[in-house]
């Protein structure tokens, strides 16, 4: 099954300001308390999502200009999105 790349980009955004709209919508305590992950608050839930999108446009980036991705840059991602605070 083939979908046109607007029909995706169009479900990601969707997702995109969908999850937005639910962590603006929520309490610090809540973002502190832990997730279905158990080893893992929400606030580390989302972090993991931030840092894991921010990786993926990378990735992105670099597989249009036809270059290798740089997985050396991948421990500063994850260092700055670890370094926020559960409400940043």
């Amino acid at each position: 099954m083939e979908t046109a790349p607007q029909t995706l980009i169009a479900a990601l955004r969707n997702s995109h300001e969908r999850l937005a709209s639910l962590v603006h919508a929520i309490s610090d305590d809540f973002l502190t308390s832990r997730s279905y992950c158990t080893d893992w608050s929400v606030a580390q839930v989302l972090s993991h999502l931030g840092s894991g999108a921010e990786i993926s446009l990378m990735m992105l980036e670099s597989t249009l200009r036809g270059e290798p991705m740089d997985r050396e840059a991948f421990p500063a991602v994850w260092d700055r999105w670890n370094a926020k605070t559960p409400a940043q």
